[in-house]
């Protein structure tokens, strides 16, 4: 039963798209079971493992533990590996890229002067900050130059998604509140790209997996409604273990870094980077792009906030 269970969990990012369907005092499960897929792959491992004991000789069961403990490292020490080597401030940027810098400041905990510097030193030119506050984005708005698009919201706590950008690059009378997420969702027109600042629910919570189902397809479906590229970046709160994510990439790339570097499942992880496992361990955080080659990209550390930020750089 054990190894059967193990099976399912390690499987369940192949599910398919129902989570809306579940029970809603269940219906979390579903999406936590698909991101914590690895955990599912060790509890098959191990029992797989029990199984051998049982059945067959020792000498093979004894080889098939070393087999399984080292399986099972892996599942814990990967992440970490790939968020390492990930990690660290991009260089010089280069001719003809775009910049992009999201964080997701942890309901404004993040050092706003660390950000302010760190947005600076990156040149970037496009910040993405969920989360925040309006002290956070006057912090990086004049440390850079960059300006955001709208006042930072305060209907809720963690409601403040502020998207700052070159002010020569901004089209006059395209700034709005997409209004697809529970929190503020604002998208701007630029020279030559649509850009949104994104932070959606996030599905750990039975009261709140509904919402995140509805936002992800509404989120998709506005990306299909628009012409030309386009590029998506913020917290997810979704990994490409997700089924909704992956529906809403249809046409886009998540941009992870440069040729040769892990994508997909294996991403560099972002979250959780405070708390009491301070060890990144899921991808939520993502700049999804079309119309765009992904040159390099990267995570980079946040003092004050539990996730790591994230950057791309783009080129047309």
């Amino acid at each position: 039963m054990l190894l059967v269970c193990g099976v399912a969990w390690t499987l369940s990012p192949w599910w398919g798209v129902f989570t809306d369907r579940l029970p809603v005092a269940v219906a979390w499960l579903l999406p936590a079971a698909q991101s914590t897929w690895p955990t599912g792959f060790a509890v098959a491992v191990v029992a797989a493992v029990a199984v051998v004991w049982l059945r067959c000789r020792r000498a093979v069961a004894v080889g098939a533990t070393v087999a399984a403990v080292l399986v099972c490292a892996a599942t814990v020490l990967v992440p970490g590996v790939l968020g390492r080597a990930a990690s660290g401030t991009p260089g010089a940027k280069a001719e003809g890229t775009v910049r992009i810098l999201s964080v997701n400041t942890w309901y404004h905990q993040a050092s706003d002067a660390a950000l302010a510097a760190m947005a600076r030193e990156m040149d970037a030119d496009v910040v993405v900050l969920a989360e925040t506050s309006a002290a956070e984005v006057a912090a990086v708005e004049a440390a850079t130059g960059l300006q955001s698009v709208l006042p930072t919201s305060t209907r809720t706590r963690g409601g403040g998604t502020a998207l700052l950008v070159r002010p020569s690059w901004t089209v006059d009378g395209s700034v709005a509140d997409l209004h697809l997420t529970r929190h503020q969702n604002p998208v701007a027109e630029l020279e030559n790209f649509t850009m949104t600042g994104v932070h959606t629910n996030a599905p750990a919570y039975s009261d709140l997996v509904g919402g995140w189902v509805t936002e992800m397809d509404d989120l998709r479906t506005w990306a299909a409604s628009v012409d030309g590229p386009l590029v998506m970046a913020g917290d997810f709160n979704a990994t490409a273990a997700h089924p909704e994510l992956r529906r809403l990439m249809t046409g886009l790339t998540d941009c992870t870094g440069g040729p040769g570097v892990a994508d997909g499942l294996l991403a560099a992880p972002t979250w959780p980077r405070a708390g009491n496992i301070p060890v990144p361990v899921l991808r939520l955080d993502h700049i999804l792009v079309r119309g765009f080659t992904c040159a390099d990209a990267g995570v980079v550390g946040v003092p004050g906030s539990d996730h790591a930020g994230i950057w791309a750089d783009l080129r047309w």
